[in-house]
């Protein structure tokens, strides 16, 4: 089934168009303004998530750190959010298996070409397969520049914030670590403000930090 994401869906011709996409069996959800009176949706089978479209003029008034050229953007107030993440990726590994899949340990270096298929070494010995999906993020280039592909990526860090709504001019300096030979104890320890001694042998346990937040850190 297709997805659709409708701005103005609440409007007259919005809803409109919500209509003919739901008679076309498409999921439909309609990004809905603050306080936006929504009486055209009523009795419609449509997912509305809180929001609002910002022009280059905007999201420089929201965010005057951010730089580059931008187009426009929309802004969701309330994102979902996972407090355990940990939790999330253990039950999809958990998934994977119950639907046949194999967890086998290797490094990911080893990716060759062997004629029409890929291999690879692992623990249990060599593999090969048809395709390959490679999923390191910004390591990937660990990977792919050594079979000859270059493909731009980069590091993505969230800001820190004081307060909400505000900013603060707190950097944390160096590159978040390395998902192919991450660093010892705490894997954040080496670009940390608030690291300490210890940090680089032991891994500090998950916590709750207020209602449905967790963190794994020992400093306060």
């Amino acid at each position: 089934m297709k997805k659709v994401l409708v701005t103005g869906a609440a409007g007259f011709i919005g809803s409109h168009v919500v209509r003919e996409l739901l008679a076309d069996s498409t999921e439909v959800r309609c990004l809905i303004r603050p306080g936006e009176n929504t009486a055209n949706l009523n009795g419609l089978d449509v997912d509305m998530v809180t929001g609002d479209v910002l022009d280059a003029a905007a999201i420089a008034a929201r965010e005057p750190h951010l730089s580059g050229e931008f187009s426009g953007a929309i802004h969701f107030p309330d994102p979902g959010f996972v407090p355990d993440p940990g939790g999330l990726t253990k039950a999809y590994a958990a998934l994977f298996g119950r639907k046949g899949g194999r967890y086998l340990a290797g490094d990911a270096r080893t990716l060759e070409q062997s004629g029409a298929r890929w291999r690879l070494a692992t623990q249990e010995g060599a593999i090969t397969a048809r395709e390959v999906v490679v999923a390191m993020g910004p390591w990937s280039d660990q990977i792919f520049a050594p079979l000859g592909y270059s493909i731009p990526l980069a590091v993505k860090v969230g800001p820190y914030f004081s307060s909400p709504g505000h900013m603060a001019k707190r950097i944390a300096e160096g590159k978040p670590p390395d998902l192919i030979d991450p660093p010892s104890g705490c894997r954040f320890y080496p670009r940390c403000p608030d690291r300490h001694d210890g940090c680089d042998r032991d891994t500090p346990p998950l916590r709750q930090v207020r209602p449905g937040h967790f963190a794994a850190c020992d400093g306060e």
